[in-house]
């Protein structure tokens, strides 16, 4: 094509016309190891991974995997995975200026329900309580089967103003006390957009989420139905008019991977910003985990921030990846690894399996096909001040501190000869570069104590340091000096009080974990 062409391509370009497609790629151009992709794509063919429906895989921004099995890709029900579009359009909101705290109360933006049962409670509970799922009120939808009787969420649709039922629901807790995953509650988020917005949710994602993202309208549908329902059998006709961010949405796999990939860019969609990246990293924290709800989190460091789920997967090299993702009954997932550059997409039918799946998958056969390179280690700041160790190797200590002004490391490091275990130390000095600290290695002689007297410096050797984990790091050494190398790796011992980073966890929550 030549420039002429192009350039009337661009001046005449219309949305319909000049649809987005994802830019492709190969997984091995974007540093992956297509072998393993190959490998769980036979794996899902199987069957023995359940009834997984598509895989698609984004790497750096180009799409190098889409998969489908037993379908197309077309539209389908994605259940809870509604939840985090949710979250993601209150975000849309604050960033076009809708003005509110996340402190304030969540009935200041009911204004159709000042008249409900115990007002009083309900208005302790605030937007952050909403939010996070810390609401206080009486709801458990997990341990009952769906559509039972007794199940909040039936109860819930039984009702002709879902969104009355859950404002008057029983008040067990305090708010922000207590994690309790309710449907119901995260539905109410429809109630406060409308209020913000004067618009349904359905009026509003159209036009400030599917419109910028370039999702076909007639790709998406708002329906809820039951397992393995068809379009049409379910229910369409919502109280308000206001469909539920809860629950609800039919979209493609190669659209939710547009929503992975708008987090993954902290809120910016092809150069245009649709919300703050403040807000993506208030989404992204966990303000529940094994720590503050260990009844129902199976770790200390896996959690729920703004309606999205966070962890870090071990793949079988014992490597670990953040990740924060969507969750949809059945298994619909949309799974972002912020520190490599990745989107992982998956929709399935695993309505009654419980075996191995997707999760397993990732665990060993995607994520060891990622080839890690510098750019993939943590950023090097303050979080690495403190002291570390080899845990094999207790003769080995370190001590680092980040000297932010000059992007630079010192260090100490404690040893001590082998041939007659006298003591020897070292001092380490240098800049960071990619995400590792290119040290400098020195020794010491002369220099009296207390004395003013200086000692003299010699260089050693070289090092560099980087981090692939909060706690865990790499020391990799080289002496000229002496003709030793080595590479050691390290363990945190004291420091590192700001090193939460929000998705940092060996597993899942216990009740809903990834197989």
């Amino acid at each position: 094509m030549n420039d002429y062409k192009l350039f009337l391509m661009l001046l005449f370009c219309v949305p319909n016309a000049c649809a987005f497609e994802w830019p492709q790629s190969t997984p091995e151009a974007e540093g992956v190891d297509s072998s393993g992709i190959n490998q769980a794509i036979e794996m899902i063919r199987t069957g023995d991974y359940g009834d997984i429906r598509s895989l698609v895989i984004i790497k750096n921004g180009n799409l190098i995997t889409q998969e489908y099995f037993n379908d197309q890709g077309g539209k389908a029900p994605v259940y809870s995975i509604t939840k985090s579009i949710g979250s993601l359009l209150i975000g849309i909101a604050q960033h076009q200026g809708s003005s509110f705290e996340l402190n304030d109360s969540m009935m200041d933006y009911m204004p159709l329900y000042q008249n409900i049962n115990d007002l009083v409670n309900k208005q302790n509970i605030s937007l952050h309580d909403l939010l996070s799922q810390r609401h206080g009120l009486d709801w458990d939808e997990l341990s009952i089967p769906y559509e039972t009787s007794t199940n909040p969420l039936t109860i819930m649709l039984a009702t002709s103003d879902w969104y009355r039922t859950v404002l008057e629901w029983l008040v067990s807790d305090q708010p922000d006390n207590k994690f309790a995953y309710s449907t119901g509650a995260s539905s109410l988020m429809s109630v406060v957009l409308k209020t913000l917005t004067s618009q349904s949710p359905q009026e509003f994602i159209n036009e400030h989420l599917f419109q910028p993202l370039d999702i076909d309208l007639t790709d998406t549908h708002w329906e809820i139905v039951s397992a393995n329902g068809s379009q049409g059998s379910g229910i369409s006709d919502f109280p308000q008019n206001l469909a539920p961010l809860g629950f609800g949405l039919w979209m493609k796999p190669l659209d939710l991977a547009k929503i992975g990939q708008l987090y993954l860019n902290k809120g910016v969609w092809q150069s245009t910003r649709l919300l703050s990246e403040s807000w993506v990293d208030k989404s992204i924290f966990p303000y529940s985990n094994g720590v503050t709800d260990s009844d129902f989190f199976g770790s200390s460091n896996t959690g729920y921030g703004y309606q999205w789920w966070t962890t870090v997967f071990k793949d079988n090299n014992n490597r670990s990846f953040n990740s924060y993702y969507a969750d949809g009954f059945g298994r619909q997932f949309i799974f972002v690894f912020p520190e490599i550059d990745m989107v992982v997409v998956s929709t399935a039918r695993d309505f009654t399996y419980s075996g191995a799946g997707i999760g397993t998958l990732l665990r060993n056969q995607l994520l060891p096909a990622v080839v890690l390179d510098s750019e993939s280690h943590l950023e090097i700041n303050k979080n690495i001040d403190g002291a570390w160790y080899w845990p094999e190797n207790s003769g080995q200590g370190f001590t680092f501190e980040y000297l932010p002004q000059q992007d630079a490391v010192l260090g100490f490091w404690y040893t001590y000869e082998k041939s007659n275990n006298t003591q020897r130390w070292f001092v380490m000095q240098g800049e960071v570069v990619d995400n590792k600290a290119l040290l400098t290695i020195t020794t010491t002689t002369g220099g009296t104590f207390v004395i003013s007297q200086p000692p003299q410096m010699i260089e050693w050797g070289q090092a560099e340091l980087y981090f692939d984990e909060c706690n865990r790091g790499t020391f990799q050494f080289n002496s000229l000096d002496e003709n030793v190398s080595g590479e050691i790796p390290l363990t945190r011992i004291t420091g590192g009080e700001n090193c939460q980073i929000p998705i940092n966890s060996n597993q899942l929550p216990t009740k809903i974990f990834v197989r």
